[in-house]
């Protein structure tokens, strides 16, 4: 059986879940970042080292200015709260941030959190805020040209705005969707895909637990065959 290193998730639903209880949206992001604590806990007790989760795209600058300003809220309170609290529990912290866009408090807040010492690390935590795979592919690309390094698939990703991180061995969708939405679209050429309806405040510890298990029944041959 292999080993899972790196579970990526796309936490969609928060909107949704407000929406049916007919609560603000913010209601909805809040429980989705009470979420997320939850399944860092749950990835310390089931010793996988990298979790990475889309928390807000480029292109959700299109939303709402009130939603915007909710999530933007809830992102400082997380990081204060990262500080004071899970460094402590053995969380290191990485932002696959795009920087445009975002204000210089922003930005410091951003580059203090990932400089905090945690030891030892139990979970790499990669946030993907203000990203956009596409946008990150073009940096990407551009900041090999001004190094004039080679142009290959090893510098590549190692350039990429998730390097160290590995490749995931699982991607979660929730929320009923079935699409990637401008997401790690480099990073998941090999990675297994797992699409769940119900929305990210209602997923469990044991969603997860089935799809772990799905993942280990599955034959991963990376382009080639088992027999």
């Amino acid at each position: 059986m292999s080993k899972i290193n790196h579970i990526a998730i796309i936490m969609d639903g928060n909107a949704r879940w407000s929406k049916t209880r007919f609560l603000p949206v913010f209601n909805g992001h809040l429980e989705g970042f009470k979420k997320l604590q939850e399944m860092v806990n749950f990835f310390i007790e089931k010793n996988i080292p990298y979790l990475s989760v889309y928390a807000f795209s480029t292109e959700n600058w299109k939303r709402p200015k009130e939603e915007i300003e909710g999530i933007f809220k809830i992102f400082y309170d997380g990081i204060e709260r990262y500080i004071k609290e899970w460094s402590k529990k053995g969380v290191k912290l990485k932002f696959f941030t795009l920087k445009e866009n975002l204000s210089n408090d922003i930005v410091r807040l951003i580059e203090t959190s990932e400089k905090i010492e945690v030891n030892p690390v139990k979970v790499n935590l990669g946030v993907a805020f203000n990203y956009g795979s596409r946008k990150e592919i073009l940096y990407t690309a551009n900041k090999i040209k001004s190094l004039n390094i080679d142009f290959n698939e090893e510098n590549f990703s190692n350039m990429l705005l998730t390097y160290p991180f590995p490749e995931p061995d699982i991607l979660i969708r929730t929320g009923g969707e079935k699409r990637i939405s401008n997401f790690f679209l480099w990073q998941i050429a090999y990675t297994e895909l797992f699409f769940v309806d119900k929305l990210w405040p209602d997923f469990t510890k044991e969603d997860l637990d089935n799809i772990i298990v799905e993942f280990h029944n599955r034959q991963r041959r990376f382009g080639g065959r088992n027999s």
